[in-house]
């Protein structure tokens, strides 16, 4: 939500659409990032928090405090140390499973976020794209492939290697040594 979290950190205003059942998350002092930022799921979000302290509390990363509670506090990360915590709701019979999907991203407006949660909600739709993506990178990193006499090197050089170089160097302009962002064109 910001180039650094410690400037954007308690600036960022969250507002619960309980109809739409998002949450949505805008920066409020930075306008060179004025899109809006939402978190959703395919399942009923029964409450959030924005307060990473409250969500802590005297628990570790590994074991937060906030799932203890029944209920988290709707509260505001404005002013708060942030983050965006949400809670559902799920009951299973025995040996029963379900996918449930839990979502975020960003839009230029709120109604684009909307419009996004909507239609995720749909776990079938879900899986359509899950299945989409899947298909796009494979179809991608399959378009180079390097044979070397070791196979576990073939099998990260035709994958993870291409995929991790398309996505930070070309799609987010980033890379390990140039974490600023910057590009030419």
């Amino acid at each position: 939500m910001g180039e650094d979290e410690i400037k954007s950190n308690g600036y960022l205003n969250l507002e619960f659409k309980e109809n739409a059942n998002v949450i949505l998350c805008k920066n409020i002092i930075n306008s060179e990032f004025n899109r809006v930022m939402y978190v959703s799921s395919n399942e009923k979000i029964n409450s959030f928090t924005g307060n990473k302290k409250y969500f802590f509390g005297r628990g570790t990363i590994n074991n937060p405090y906030g799932l203890k509670y029944m209920n988290l506090n709707s509260e505001n990360s404005i002013g708060k140390d942030s983050c965006i915590a949400i809670q559902i709701e799920v009951n299973l019979e025995a040996f029963e499973s379900k996918n449930i999907a839990l979502f975020f991203g960003e839009e230029k407006e709120t109604l684009e976020c909307m419009d996004m949660a909507y239609k995720y909600s749909n776990i079938k739709k879900c899986l359509e794209e899950l299945n989409t993506v899947k298909k796009y990178w494979e179809d991608l990193v399959s378009k180079i492939q390097v044979e070397t006499p070791i196979e576990s090197i073939n099998i990260i050089l035709n994958g993870w290697c291409i995929y991790q170089t398309i996505c930070a160097r070309m799609f987010a302009k980033t890379a390990f040594y140039q974490c600023g962002g910057a590009f030419r064109i």
